[in-house]
């Protein structure tokens, strides 16, 4: 439970810290990150799942209130997003109760992870609702994953397409 927190969180910071390295500018990679959202969206999400897993759901919810007020995120704090996550221009993305990342997920503006009217599926022998979403995956703006699929380790989602059927390999998924 609160175990998973600090390296979770300790993940979320690492991938941002090798993202910022990437951009260019006058300013060391810990003042990029600390001027940037996604960090303050990976703490409030943290502590909201956390608290979720005390079953302290009143709290849990102010966190992802703060989410949503100030940044415009509503990042169910149910979900279960593993540690390396970055939200990339956060305005408007949407992720549902049931969602599994598996790791390193950027995910850009106006995305929405969720299910499609409570369709069930058995996906490596477990019954989901919700996308699952493997490694080093990367969500372009718009993009839209619906109901229970599987989005394969190294892919890369086109922006604007709407996935509702599982894509069949790895690579760049423009639409299914």
């Amino acid at each position: 439970m609160i175990h998973n927190l600090y390296p979770n969180f300790y993940k979320d910071v690492q991938f941002l810290k090798s993202q910022k390295l990437l951009t260019p500018g006058r300013l060391p990679w810990f003042f990029k990150a600390l001027l940037d959202p996604s960090l303050y969206i990976c703490i409030n999400y943290r502590i909201a799942h956390a608290l979720v897993k005390f079953k302290l759901l009143f709290l849990s919810k102010l966190f992802w209130f703060f989410n949503y007020i100030f940044f415009h995120v509503d990042v169910d704090p149910r979900c279960e997003l593993a540690g390396g996550c970055m939200f990339v221009h956060p305005i408007g993305i949407v992720v549902g109760a049931h969602v599994k990342s598996k790791g390193y997920l950027k995910l850009y503006q106006g995305v929405t992870l969720g299910g499609s009217f409570d369709t069930v599926r058995e996906i490596d022998g477990e019954q989901v609702m919700q996308p699952i979403i493997d490694e080093y995956v990367m969500v372009g703006p718009g993009a839209k994953i619906l109901g229970p699929l599987k989005i394969s380790s190294y892919s890369i989602v086109g922006a604007n397409c709407v996935i509702s059927k599982e894509p069949l390999s790895i690579g760049l998924i423009l639409s299914v």
